[in-house]
């Protein structure tokens, strides 16, 4: 996203100003270390591009690895990236990453739990200009990911998008429920697609 490693610099600068003094005073310079970054309760992940920014301005040499789709809720939470790196860049981005990474969730998981709320009336979902000043595309993004920007009934979708979404849904865990439970499946008879559609054929 454009402008997101200005953004983060910034953050970076404001919360470690000059250096990380508790870290450089109680950690090896060529110290390496490894993390682990973990949901804890119910909701959509977004953010972790930001994240992974802010481990690699302070160690480009940061290998990040992310283990959660975005946008995707997840009931019982789970493992959502993994960093390995130098100790002390990982400790002193570990703030900003987390914090870049826990609000764009929030915004990602109300976002999801307000589409569910109005599921089947007929409202709409929609994202607004309150947003945070200086994070207005990232929560956009994050709102956008959430499930008020599912395929609905009624949507025109491309065969390209079709294969890619059957592709997309074949290599899950759970193919035949959504996030939610909700059946991704339903099996059709053949007469009742020729009844709907008309053709004997």
């Amino acid at each position: 996203m454009e402008g997101l490693i200005a953004l983060v610099s910034r953050a970076l600068q404001e919360d470690i100003g000059p250096g990380d003094i508790t870290t450089e005073s109680t950690v090896e310079e060529d110290a390496d270390a490894r993390a682990l970054i973990t949901q804890k309760a119910p909701g959509a992940i977004y953010g972790l591009d930001a994240a992974a920014t802010a481990f690699a301005l302070l160690d480009p040499d940061a290998r990040t690895e992310r283990l959660v789709q975005e946008g995707v809720w997840r009931e019982q939470g789970g493992p959502v990236m993994s960093v390995e790196g130098r100790a002390r860049a990982l400790l002193s981005a570990e703030r900003t990453a987390l914090n870049f990474l826990a609000h764009l969730s929030g915004v990602a998981t109300m976002a999801a739990r307000a589409a569910r709320a109005v599921e089947g009336t007929g409202a709409k979902v929609l994202d607004t200009r309150k947003t945070t000043p200086g994070l207005r595309a990232l929560e956009k993004a994050a709102a956008a990911l959430a499930c008020h920007s599912a395929v609905r009934f009624g949507d025109v979708l491309e065969p390209s998008e079709q294969r890619r979404l059957l592709a997309d849904l074949e290599s899950t865990e759970e193919s035949v429920t959504c996030p939610h439970g909700r059946p991704t499946r339903l099996l059709i008879e053949w007469q009742e697609l020729t009844r709907h559609f008309r053709r004997n054929y």
